[in-house]
């Protein structure tokens, strides 16, 4: 990454030393104010918070861009078996009411990044992912 999205004065971080908003670049400090977060949660952490709006911006800019066809071109091609069940409630039970195979895959749809789940001011939980939608 370029100098301008980097801690300032990296140099005086340690270990157990707190990174606060006034030491990022004007650019992340812009990417965190994109992205708000509730930073009195005792777990709120700054570099959550500017991994996630960096991550925000990722999406943004991936769903820009045209990668519907090609997510579907892969899916499509995979070793993938696409199952779909039909079902009915049956008193205390769920009944099958159909059952269909699909092979090799069909995917219609767009592709829709989806950031929002996993990244927080105050953790990780997974990586960025998609769906068709």
């Amino acid at each position: 990454m370029g100098s301008e999205m980097c801690i300032r004065d990296s140099a005086k971080q340690g270990r157990g030393q707190e990174n606060t908003f006034e030491m990022l670049t004007p650019t992340l400090q812009s990417v965190v104010q994109s992205y708000g977060a509730d930073t009195d949660n005792p777990r709120y952490n700054i570099v959550f918070h500017v991994t996630a709006g960096l991550a925000r911006k990722l999406g943004t800019k991936l769903g820009e861009m045209p990668i519907t066809e090609a997510v579907k071109d892969i899916l499509n091609y995979s070793t993938m078996v696409q199952i779909y069940a039909g079902t009915s409630k049956a008193g205390d039970d769920i009944k099958l009411n159909s059952f269909k195979m699909v092979w090799p895959p069909e995917y219609d749809g767009v592709v829709k990044v989806d950031t929002a789940k996993n990244f927080t001011g105050t953790e990780i939980r997974g990586k960025i992912s998609f769906k068709l939608a």
